[in-house]
């Protein structure tokens, strides 16, 4: 993954230190476990894992976190669990999280099977309740999915030959009635936001842009993750109906083209360029 520079040094003795001076009891042997966009993670013992924002922009993603997992209804997969926010201080002056560990691999661009369908359909059909009135919004996925057709356009003329016969099905999609529904979203969830290990579907993890909208942006995943019949089980699971589907496709297909368009050959750009084969498929 072609990641953006980090706006500020993170290792292991920082964690270390962070979490000796606020948490002490969970202190122990820290490692770092992988980087993502916005944030690092790091094992802290046995059984927490430390985030910490990398760039500037993964900031009010954490305060997200902080402020509204605790608001979710009962999920039936594991997902962050705080044991401490971390407050700004000398060393490190922004917000960071100890988490419990889930253990597993993130998903990324292995295909999942129909247990892991039934398994995340049923995740969404918990998560996905109305949310409160001072739940927060998103600019990129809080909105209605007309108001993506810039960027969609951006990225199809990046794409070139990649992006043939995409723009017909983007026309109908994005036509779409809209959503009246304002339930709780995850937000950006795509295979490499799922932990899985021995097959079977651990955590669901990165919460940061967790908000209320348009419950098809969370079921674009049932494209990016399934092949026909097990995304049918996912959809049949999650309680989506043909026009949560459809618009579904459409969250979909503007996704994974920025994906195609923008990541270097790797696990995102896979899963993006299997993400446009599954949308070019007959429903």
């Amino acid at each position: 993954m072609n990641l953006p520079p980090a706006d500020w040094p993170l290792d292991e003795a920082l964690v270390s230190a962070l979490v000796t001076e606020q948490a002490p009891q969970h202190a122990g042997p820290v490692r770092r476990l992988g980087r993502g966009w916005d944030n690092e993670v790091f094992l802290v013992g046995q059984a927490h894992v430390a985030r910490l924002p990398r760039r500037a922009p993964g900031v009010p993603l954490l305060r997200n976190e902080h402020r509204w997992l605790g608001e979710l209804p009962p999920l039936p997969i594991p997902i962050p669990s705080l044991v401490h926010r971390g407050q700004p201080s000398e060393r490190f002056r922004h917000p960071w999280s100890l988490c419990r560990f889930h253990p597993g691999e993130r998903v990324d661009d292995r295909p999942l099977d129909r247990s892991a369908a039934v398994a995340m359909g049923s995740f969404l059909a918990a998560l996905h309740h109305p949310a409160p009135p001072d739940a927060p919004g998103n600019d990129a996925r809080a909105i209605p999915l007309e108001e993506r057709t810039a960027g969609f356009e951006r990225d199809l003329v990046a794409l070139g030959s990649l992006g043939r016969g995409l723009q017909d099905h983007w026309s109908r999609l994005r036509r779409l009635p809209p959503s009246a529904d304002r339930v709780w979203l995850h937000g950006d969830l795509h295979p490499g936001n799922v932990l899985h290990q021995d097959g079977a579907v651990t955590a669901i993890i990165d919460f940061g842009d967790l908000c209320a909208g348009d419950r098809a942006v969370d079921l674009s995943f049932g494209w990016m993750a399934f092949g026909p019949q097990e995304r049918g089980v996912f959809f049949d699971h999650a309680g989506a109906g043909p026009l949560d589907r459809e618009r579904s496709r459409g969250w979909a297909l503007a996704l994974a083209a920025t994906y195609v368009a923008f990541f270097e050959p790797g696990p995102f750009r896979a899963m993006g360029e299997r993400t446009l084969q599954q949308i070019r498929v007959p429903s």
